[in-house]
């Protein structure tokens, strides 16, 4: 049942950014609203296969793979609206801080591989997309940290909040393993869920600037 609400709770929080993204799309024709609503798509109907076979099944998924492609797929867009909303002249600056992004999502990558014993193709591939996805908004932080009220700065902090969300809850279902409310992942992942309408108004501050 914990888990049933968990994955209503992500349907619905999904399905109103979904809806609200494709009228903003459809509006305004703008790439960045169209990407978006890519992002919120995919992710919706992965999280419905998940929906579909927790009532069905009463558990989570044997075969995961199906809903990871799919959201797999919405970090990839993730990352394209962040190479489209990115200031131009960004891309021949260099931070060296940087490079603790990958430190850590390497290192979570190598923890997540010892603790399945072996899932290397899905933790790698999350490692690459995670790792590209933090770089591309902390550089943009880092780049406008003189400018306090640039139009990306909320964007940004939102795909920091998601991906730190993401994290909180991988780590804890390789910790927890109950299924109650006692196990901190369903509220991580509630949290998640809630995370994702903060690029709503980020990526209207980008369009509107």
């Amino acid at each position: 049942m914990v888990e049933l609400i968990d994955s209503v709770f992500s349907i619905f929080v999904q399905s109103i950014c979904l809806s609200v993204v494709l009228v903003r799309a459809l509006k305004t024709k703008r790439r960045e609203w169209q990407l978006l609503f890519m992002f919120y798509a995919v992710y919706f109907f992965s999280s419905v296969y998940w929906l579909l076979y927790v009532i069905f099944y009463d558990e989570s998924p044997v075969y995961t793979h199906i809903a990871e492609f799919g959201f797999y797929v919405s970090y990839l867009v993730m990352i394209m609206i962040l190479q489209d909303v990115r200031d131009k002249e960004m891309d021949g600056v260099r931070y060296k801080r940087l490079f603790f992004i990958p430190v850590f999502t390497w290192g979570m990558a190598g923890y997540y591989i010892w603790f399945s014993e072996g899932d290397y193709i899905s933790n790698i591939i999350c490692a690459i997309l995670m790792t590209s996805q933090i770089w591309g908004a902390v550089k943009g932080i880092l780049y406008n940290k003189k400018n306090k009220n640039y139009p990306e700065k909320l964007f940004y902090r939102s795909v920091l909040i998601i991906c730190t969300m993401e994290y909180l809850g991988w780590t804890a279902s390789c910790i927890w393993f109950d299924v109650s409310w006692t196990n901190p992942y369903y509220w991580f992942d509630m949290m998640f869920s809630l995370s994702l309408i903060l690029l709503i108004p980020g990526i209207r501050r980008v369009v509107e600037k």
